[in-house]
């Protein structure tokens, strides 16, 4: 290490990592609550004893780290013995304190009677029971116990669960509730509410022979068993922690880690608040607040990008009103409650063993560090997505100057004294985020990653680099010569194993198959699927059942992991539901058993609705479906934006990355949807098709939440995906010629409109107001964990900053609009449309009508002005301001709103699917 370089002395921490977010609050925190950690009498931000599960080298990567060969025969028998010994010391006591987690997970999750129903155990020594050379990670069994329940109403054996991780008790208990039960959680809801009244007994077959976990008859024992051959499930994309976590609680993050754990979901990110310590970072290092949170920390809904190095500073004071100042307070609060947030958070991924993927220092810094540090030269990244350069251009430190090791390893020191001397040796890091590289001689690449690995592992001996591969999908610049020798740098650090790369986009553009499996680097397949938060219905369902082998089959033997990155959720859950499944998935020697794909759809279909409502006419829905929204062939880049989330023009149609044009059959997609109203009741009758018992059934508003989810989902994707654009098409076509016909199709155009806003408000999920609301309400967030924190003395404004953020995010995306991000996280959402989307297209279609009547060309620029000055006053506009326009509960009947769509909207989607005249 250079010594020349001058670094500050070492920093005089707060006792507590929320002390130091304290000191400009002036208020005194009430504690209204203590909430506990494991055994309930450890405090969440108390120091970790050594025996802590996350102050061992247990996880799946360690464990593999003991295993040269990554497909080997071998099980992981011996590293689970080791977990269990070195967590509990042989004691009793500290084995039930491992799995306490689950037992928790059971009380939040299922109904009482379940709470007692099960016996989790971390068995020594256990090998995946089902005859397999492939799956040999994370094995679990689920059998008849021995030991009755105490619950009156169960007199039965306990269910057993045993695994060699806590992971696989998570899957193993999931794989209980599958296909025994017959439920499932899903981002949109469960059915846990319909589980038998009484837990049922393990049977001897399976429920889904074509996933993981076949029923065996062991000597008369009832036994479903399972095990993974990977040893990471991972999940989250950076942009995940803006587009879809940016405003949640912890109510809500409680539920996504449950999930997470059902699902065998073993790595994460972890990057909520981590600006609190990037705020005491430079604070050590002489910068003053308006340095930092002035001009270089983003605001709540951007900070993803930020530590990216795409972005730096905020935007939005003319639309909130308040000077900078005060947004620095503003900062201050929230990123103190997120990091109290973020604590909560890492204490329960460390309690499942999830193992926590924390940030790193990746170079970029806030331009006054250049005064602090002359002797270093600093530089400046190229401008990202056209926005203006004051809020992009950030400044960095190269990874191969001494100052680089030296605030790495500042950083990650200060980051473990925060979590009180944890760390979980995985940190991210990703260097050219849609950024432009300074290299262009190969050895400039290889130094640049050289230098990344010696800051980490001076920093942390036991360090390991994840990265996002996102960046090497630019293939325009990034040719096979300039990767080869970007990985060549971290390869002369223990062999290139101290990495782990996500190929981010495997589902469509993957890498591993042109870079010789990552050239022997670990590295996992990834199914992104979702770009900014955007419904669509969209997928490339034969890829995701064969693909993720073929990587795992490669000659490099690299594979390592399995996840799902998409940039927002709630969209098409199947397919991701399906992916973290296919890790699990029993395969031979060569991972090449076939799937039955229909089969597990349709498992999947009858855990989601219940077998009385998964009726024939339900499954050929889907079937539809599959055969071609999920199954896009053209190579395209993304989920396709549709007309409504995009500014009006005369031409709409365009192809590449999230273009409108849709791939799949209008037809048939039309016809899933009739199948599903028809699957009702109510919904036969008006079809004029009689019901036949076997094939209808009756959903009303008190049906199960996934399937109005779906019911919405596609309904929407008919209306805005295969109507509208046909009424855009004949608008543009007799608007010239035709002023009778352009003002008719012009009115069925905006009622269409409102009738999508009218079915998307009958489920929260696809709605703007529970977004605003969450983002709001985020203002009364605790510093502390448990506590209570009187507002601001501008709390109104504080609210209407963090709205801002919410509203920004999701239309202009960037101080001002109608420029390269406008849209790109648009939602369809019931209230947006009302009180955005229509509003630009009633602008349009009267633009056009006073051509039309005129005689006049249409004048794109007076509309555009027109538009703008619309969008933002809504910009400007709050919650509370809205008169009820956007509500924060559901209104209406999902499935009668949808009925009435379809006796509407139906015979048109039909006409237009045929290429009928569609009045």
């Amino acid at each position: 290490m250079d010594t020349s370089v001058a670094v500050p002395t070492e920093p005089v921490l707060a006792s507590s990592p929320i002390e130091g977010a304290m000191m400009d609050e002036t208020a005194v925190a009430v504690v209204v609550d203590s909430p506990t950690f494991l055994s309930g009498k450890v405090s969440p931000l108390s120091t970790p004893s050594a025996s802590h599960p996350s102050n061992r080298a247990t996880d799946p990567r360690r464990q593999q780290q003991r295993q040269p060969e990554p497909h080997s025969t071998r099980g992981p028998s011996a590293a689970s013995k080791r977990q269990v010994e070195e967590h509990t010391d042989g004691n009793e006591d500290g084995e039930e304190d491992m799995v306490r987690p689950l037992y928790d997970l059971v009380k939040r999750r299922l109904p009482p009677t379940y709470h007692d129903a099960f016996t989790f155990v971390l068995k020594l020594g256990m090998e995946p029971v089902e005859e397999s050379t492939s799956n040999v990670y994370d094995a679990y069994k689920v059998s008849q116990g021995n030991t009755a329940s105490s619950s009156g109403a169960n007199s039965q054996e306990k269910i057993l669960i045993e695994a060699a991780t806590l992971s696989g008790l998570g899957v193993g208990l999931n794989h209980y509730l599958k296909h025994v039960c017959q439920v499932e959680m899903t981002w949109s809801g469960d059915r846990f509410v319909a589980l038998p009244p009484k837990p049922p007994m393990v049977p001897i077959a399976t429920a889904e022979p074509s996933v993981a976990g076949g029923g065996e008859d062991k000597g008369g024992q009832r036994v479903l068993s399972g095990s993974s051959f990977v040893q990471w499930r991972y999940y989250m994309n950076v942009v995940t922690f803006g587009y879809s976590f940016a405003f949640w609680d912890w109510k809500r993050w409680e539920k996504e880690l449950d999930w997470m754990m059902l699902n065998g979901v073993n790595m994460g990110l972890a990057m909520v608040g981590q600006e609190q310590v990037l705020r005491q970072f430079y604070l050590d290092l002489g910068l003053t607040e308006q340095e930092i949170l002035g001009t270089f920390l983003a605001g709540p809904a951007f900070t993803p990008w930020q530590r990216m190095g795409n972005l730096q500073g905020s935007w939005g004071h003319d639309a909130t009103r308040i000077q900078q100042d005060e947004e620095i307070r503003f900062k201050r609060r929230w990123y103190s409650t997120q990091w109290a947030l973020q604590q909560r958070i890492v204490d329960r991924m460390r309690a499942f063993n999830i193992t926590a993927v924390l940030p790193s220092f990746n170079g970029f810094v806030p331009q006054a560090m250049v005064a602090k540090y002359p002797q270093t030269k600093f530089e400046k990244a190229s401008i990202w997505a056209n926005m203006p350069e004051k809020y992009t251009r950030n400044t960095y430190v190269p990874s191969t100057d001494p100052l680089f090791t030296v605030l790495s390893q500042r950083f990650i020191e200060l980051q473990k004294k925060m979590y009180n001397g944890f760390t979980s040796h995985y940190y991210l890091l990703d260097l050219y985020n849609e950024l432009d590289p300074p290299c262009e001689a190969l050895d400039c690449f290889t130094d640049v990653t050289h230098g990344v690995m010696k800051a980490l592992k001076t920093a942390d001996p036991e360090a390991i680099w994840v990265m996002q591969g996102w960046f090497l999908v630019n293939r325009g610049y990034w040719e096979n010569p300039k990767m080869e020798a970007f990985f060549k740098g971290i390869k002369q650090f223990n062999g290139g194993q101290d990495v782990f790369v996500f190929d981010l986009y495997s589902d469509v553009a993957p890498l591993w198959n042109e870079t010789q499996g990552y050239y022997g680097l670990p590295w996992g397949w990834s199914m992104l699927n979702n770009f900014g938060g955007s419904q669509g219905l969209y997928g490339t369902l034969p890829t995701l059942l064969t693909e993720p082998f073929e990587g795992y089959r490669h000659e490099a033997k690299s594979m390592r992991g399995m996840g799902i990155t998409m940039e927002g959720i709630n969209n098409n859950e199947y397919l991701y539901q399906l992916v973290l499944d296919l890790a699990w998935h029993r395969a031979d020697k060569q991972a090449q058993k076939p799937i039955n794909g229909a089969a597990h759809l349709n498992a999947f279909l009858v855990r989601r609705y219940g077998a009385e409502r998964a009726t024939p006419a339900v499954l050929q829905a889907w079937k539809k479906l599959a055969q071609t929204v999920w199954d896009c062939r053209t190579g395209q880049m993304s989920q396709s934006k549709t007309f409504l989330d995009q500014t009006p023009k005369l031409e709409m149609e365009h192809f590449g990355f999230m273009g409108t044009k849709m791939w799949y059959d209008r037809k048939m997609v039309v016809e899933a949807w009739g199948l599903l109203i028809g699957s009702t009741l109510r919904g036969q009758q008006e079809q004029q098709q009689p019901p036949p018992p076997s094939s209808s059934i009756l959903f009303t508003s008190s049906s199960f939440s996934s399937f109005r989810y779906d019911l919405v989902d596609v309904t929407r994707e008919v209306l805005l995906g295969i109507v509208l654009p046909a009424l855009h098409a004949e608008i543009v076509r007799v608007y010239r010629s035709d002023t009778a016909r352009l003002r008719t199709v012009s009115y069925k155009l905006l009622q269409v409109l409102d009738d999508t806003d009218r079915i998307l408000g009958t489920h929260s999920l696809f709605m703007l107001g529970p977004w605003l609301d969450a983002a709001r309400a985020r203002a009364m967030d605790p510093v502390v964990a448990g506590t209570v924190v009187p507002p601001l003395s501008n709390q109104r404004g504080y609210e209407d900053y963090l709205e801002y953020n919410a509203r920004n995010q999701i239309t202009w995306w960037g101080p001002q609009g109608q420029v390269a991000l406008q849209d790109y996280a648009s939602k369809q959402w019931g209230g947006l449309i009302k009180t955005f989307y229509i509003e630009r297209w009633e602008l349009f279609v009267t633009h056009l009508q006073w051509a039309s009547n005129s005689g006049d060309v249409f004048d794109e620029e007076a509309y555009l002005k027109a538009s703008l000055e619309r969008e933002t006053a809504w910009q400007k506009q709050t919650l509370l301001g809205q008169g009820g326009r956007i509500t924060v509960e559901e209104r209406g009947d999902t499935v009668r709103v949808a009925q009435e769509i379809w006796r509407r909207w139906g015979p048109m989607a039909k006409k237009i699917a045929n290429g009928e005249d569609i009045l």
